[in-house]
Parts: structure tokens; sequence; C-alpha cells
């Protein structure tokens, strides 16, 4: 003999789609709240890297200027600019690379010394990286330009009576990640040129 279940207690099917639609809407919300998270943590990790690499970039080109002699701004084709006005490379006599040392940037948006061969007249220069691969991160230099600026120079409009003592050099430039584009852009002013 069959007996007849005489309970209805349990979940209907229309109850049960209600919950899984639920928890389906609760977990994209929070994936989608994950994914968001992660890409504000990511940016903000590529803008550190970005302001660490331009100050390892200033510091370098810094050091150049300090530590190397007879430093002049040079147009892309290494014609000399007048003070004042900005030039894409500076050439020095290099206390790391040798005299005759141009920075500039190359194609892949890194610094690198260009420094003559020596008894190479009118060879092709030797090209190093100013900086390791590591040091940039994922991130490219874009827009580099150095302006010399001459002793006597007014530094402040609103006293002119503020000028530089010595010749110094600004050096501006742009942080560019492939993913996020510009990340830092500025101008710097380096330390007052020896002499």
């Amino acid at each position: 003999m069959r007996r007849k279940c005489k309970s209805r207690a349990g979940v209907t099917i229309v109850e049960m789609l209600v919950a899984v639609i639920l928890l389906a809407i609760l977990t994209a919300g929070g994936v989608a709240a994950t994914a968001a998270a992660m890409t504000n943590q990511l940016y903000k990790a590529e803008v550190s890297n970005a302001e660490i690499l331009a100050s390892t970039v200033t510091e370098a080109i810094a050091n150049e200027v300090r530590l190397g002699s007879g430093a002049k701004v040079l147009n892309a084709d290494g014609s000399g600019v007048a003070n004042g006005t900005p030039g894409l490379r500076l050439n020095l006599d290099s206390a790391l690379f040798g005299p005759g040392t141009t920075l500039r940037l190359d194609d892949t948006g890194r610094l690198v010394a260009e420094t003559p061969v020596p008894g190479a007249v009118g060879g092709p220069p030797a090209i190093r990286q100013v900086l390791s691969e590591d040091a940039y991160a994922g991130l490219y230099l874009a827009d580099l330009a150095f302006t010399a600026v001459p002793a006597g120079t007014k530094t402040d409009p609103a006293d002119p009576s503020i000028q530089t003592q010595k010749a110094s050099f600004t050096v501006s430039f742009t942080v560019m990640s492939t993913r996020s584009g510009q990340l830092w852009a500025g101008t710097v002013s380096l330390a007052p040129i020896a002499g």
C-alpha cells in the first residue's frame, strides 16, 4: 500500500529560481567592485612608479650636469640653441660616459648617452642606456627638453631683483604608460653649473 505524502513543506522551483537569481546578482556586484578596486590599485601603482622614474631620471641628468663640464643644449640635428630656448639634447663632457656625450631619448622612450667612439671619425656613436631597463617598469619617457638658464636671469616676475647667480639648466619631460597614457609631467631646475 502506498502512502500519500500529506506534507507540502519544501522549496518550489520558483523560490529556488529567485534565490539563484539573487545570488547571481550579488556575485556579479562583488566581482565588479573587486575589478574596479584592482584597476584603481594598478593605476596608483603606475603613478607611483612614474614618480620614482621621474625622480631617477632627474637625478641622473643632474649628476651628469654637476659632474660633467661644458654642457650645452642642442636641437635634434645637433645644432646649438640660444639660451632660454628648449632643445632636445644635452651635450657635455660626461664624467661617466666620456667627452662629447649627448643625452637624449631613443625611439623607445629611454634616456640614452650617445658618445663618440675614440678613433672612429664620422662613425656611428656608442649608445648606452643611462638607466637600466628595470628602472622603467613598463613606462617610457616623452617630450624631453633641456633649457639653458644663463646667469643673471630673472627668476621671479613679482620680484625682479631675484636672479640666478650662476648658469643652470631646466629639464622637462613626461612619463607615459602604454595602458594609462600620461602619468607624470614636469619641469625641474637643475643645480647651477660649476665654474
